[in-house]
């Protein structure tokens, strides 16, 4: 897709520069927290219309991955880029009609990738940040015995996204973020394409949510350290 070029361009842009100036990469893991409170009421309605099951669609409550990103910094600003990919998935096991020996397995795959461009403060161990994001939001399913993922939902969005972090320089090349967050888009996400798949004899509601999320990083930052 030309935006992922756009922003890989960009991103070994900020690197060539960096080379010559205060430049850190960063990699880390994160996880966030959301109520999800429309998509675990479409997941509710589906265990409820399957009492067979020996094990209910587990509700979601998070999400989780890996975050890579660069930083350039200036004498107490620093431009940002980053690329995060947090996924999770959940199952159900029913068992098939005239049988109690085998289980057929229904999984949904959830996965949120953020492309993020910002600006962070540099001085002091306390810093804060706040990035404008580019979300793609996608949701898949698997039956057991299906070979491959289908394709449920994936909406593109955009959002905003406010941290703070502490920051631990260990040497004058490497430091240890922590960072909580707080991340919103600007439109809600309709989960009616969810609703359909899980429920296709029910009537489909409009299920629209904006799914604001907490959350926490652990991230180790390579380069040159100003607050070191």
């Amino acid at each position: 897709m030309n935006y992922k070029l756009h922003f890989v361009f960009l991103l070994l842009s900020l690197s060539h520069l960096g080379i010559r100036a205060q430049f850190n990469f960063q990699v880390g893991y994160a996880y966030s927290w959301s109520e999800f409170s429309k998509l675990n009421e479409i997941i509710n309605n589906y265990n409820k219309l399957h009492p067979e099951f020996s094990k209910k669609m587990g509700s979601l409550n998070g999400l989780h991955g890996i975050i890579l990103g660069l930083r350039y910094q200036y004498p107490h600003i620093a431009l940002t880029g980053s690329w995060s990919n947090q996924i999770n998935n959940k199952y159900s096991l029913s068992p098939p009609a005239g049988t109690s020996t085998v289980e057929i397995k229904q999984e949904l795959f959830y996965k949120n990738q953020i492309f993020s461009l910002g600006l962070e403060s540099v001085t002091g161990m306390v810093s804060v940040g706040s990035t404008i994001d580019f979300r793609i939001f996608g949701i898949k399913g698997r039956h057991d015995f299906d070979e491959g993922k289908y394709n449920i939902m994936q909406v593109q969005e955009f959002g905003s996204n406010f941290y703070t972090q502490l920051d631990f320089p260990v040497s004058h090349r490497m430091a240890l973020l922590l960072r909580l967050n707080y991340c919103f888009p600007w439109n809600g996400i309709d989960l009616t394409a969810l609703d359909k798949s899980l429920n296709p004899l029910s009537s489909p509601s409009i299920k629209n949510e904006k799914f604001n999320q907490f959350g926490i990083s652990l991230i180790f930052s390579n380069g040159f350290q100003e607050r070191y």
